[in-house]
């Protein structure tokens, strides 16, 4: 009987929990934040969830960030009974509501659930649970702006259209829709 008993909790323990409950591991921040690497010098901001925690003690954990580097720009906040939360740091942002108006002047990489995601999107990489349930999702934003017949700024995917011409209102929707056809 032990020996039955034993082989069932080694095969729950190193076979079917990692997979069932890898969601409370807060499995999925190691393989964003190695992702990240040197794509992460492609962007002027990277805008990480904090819907599982404070993923910023992730960050500094698995890139070996200098502690002084990190005192020097984080922007930390006390509540009342003295818990601290880091809003930001050098580019990285950890907001509780996500703000998009930010895509409109930098170039910005979004890192969320895939349950809050916004129209407009391009994914750059899914990331999964070991149950194979999506966990994260990294994306970037599509920005169009088209001002008095000028087609100002294509602001996604590391594509960018500046100050184009656009003759009437007819050629901003074929525009527009070619863009969109593309992708």
């Amino acid at each position: 009987t032990f020996l039955v008993n034993f082989l069932i909790y080694i095969d729950r323990y190193f076979i079917h929990a990692p997979k069932e409950y890898s969601k409370y591991w807060l499995y999925g921040y190691k393989q964003v934040i190695k992702s990240l690497g040197e794509k992460s010098k492609q962007y002027d901001k990277i805008v990480f969830t904090d819907s599982f925690g404070q993923p910023y003690i992730y960050y500094l954990f698995y890139t070996k960030t200098n502690p002084d580097e990190f005192r020097k720009t984080a922007d930390i906040q006390r509540d009342a009974f003295g818990f601290v939360t880091v809003k930001s740091f050098g580019k990285y942002i950890f907001p509780t509501d996500y703000n998009y108006s930010l895509s409109k002047t930098k170039k910005v990489l979004y890192i969320n659930t895939p349950y809050k995601l916004p129209e407009n999107i391009k994914i750059q990489k899914t990331f999964y649970l070991l149950n194979g349930q999506a966990v994260l999702v990294a994306y970037t934003i599509w920005v169009l702006e088209v001002r008095d017949g000028i087609f100002l700024n294509l602001n996604s995917w590391d594509l960018e259209f500046k100050m184009s011409k656009i003759q009437n209102q007819r050629c901003q929707e074929c525009l527009i829709s070619s863009i969109l056809n593309i992708f």
